[in-house]
């Protein structure tokens, strides 16, 4: 399925994707993955 948004940017880049599956993976399988993860979630309340 196509992404409903895109990006453009001012200089090259390189966009990095996962997906849920593997981003719970990332936060049951590491503590720094987990405390980021954490952080991010709290940052957006």
């Amino acid at each position: 399925m196509p992404c409903l948004y895109q990006v453009e940017t001012l200089t090259a880049s390189t966009l990095w994707r996962i997906s849920a599956t593997g981003l719970q993976e990332v936060y049951e399988q590491t503590n720094a993955g987990n405390s980021i993860g954490r952080k991010a979630a709290e940052a957006l309340f």
